[in-house]
């Protein structure tokens, strides 16, 4: 083996140590930050690639970013007592969705990292997004909602259809959310920006 390829697997294996801490980060940030509501865990999805094939899927016809599911990831966290369908007027949907390079773009073909711009000119963002019924809606949550609506391209958007359904959405730089009293920092600041649209809500 070359000293080069040498170097290069020492350098694979402190990457995979650090992701390993990074995703763990992660997952304990989108906890915390979801503690602050009065929800319950609903879904999880990647959100720029498919999810990680199962056994019987062959690997090599699948994009390498389908096993980095954390890498683009959205979690999704429901009302207390809330259902998948059939809202009730003020059942809410919170989602979170991360997005660890805001260089990755596709135009359908697999991006090539090597093509991206500086790591040093991206950013690690969570965008929350808060999904409220003020009136009675059939849809379902993650497939009629989250995955065919657009978040508002501000901070407040009213839909057409289905008819009484809101969304405040606000992002975050992930260093906002660095330890436990920035995280609360950031949900209080997203529950006044909530109420300031939505003044009806009940914590």
């Amino acid at each position: 083996m070359s000293d080069n390829l040498k170097n290069v697997l020492i350098e694979v294996r402190k990457a995979y140590r650090l992701i390993y801490l990074y995703q763990k980060n992660i997952i304990s940030t989108i906890d915390r930050f979801s503690q602050e509501f009065p929800c319950q865990f609903y879904w999880w999805t990647p959100t720029i690639n498919d999810p990680t094939p199962q056994r019987g899927t062959d690997p090599t016809k699948r994009w390498v970013w389908d096993f980095l599911p954390l890498y683009s990831t959205a979690f999704l966290y429901i009302s207390e007592g809330g259902r998948a369908s059939d809202h009730s007027p003020g059942e809410w949907l919170l989602s979170l969705e991360l997005i660890t390079d805001s260089e990755y773009d596709s135009d359908g073909a697999e991006p090539n990292p090597l093509n991206f711009e500086k790591a040093e000119n991206s950013e690690t963002l969570l965008i929350a997004s808060f999904w409220y019924c003020k009136k009675a809606i059939k849809e379902n949550w993650y497939y009629g909602i989250w995955k065919e609506l657009d978040y508002p391209e501000e901070t407040y958007h009213e839909y057409e259809s289905p008819e009484g359904l809101v969304c405040v959405k606000k992002e975050f730089a992930l260093e906002e959310l660095e330890d436990e009293e920035l995280i609360i920092k950031a949900t209080q600041n997203f529950k006044q920006i909530i109420l300031s649209h939505i003044p009806e809500i009940n914590w």
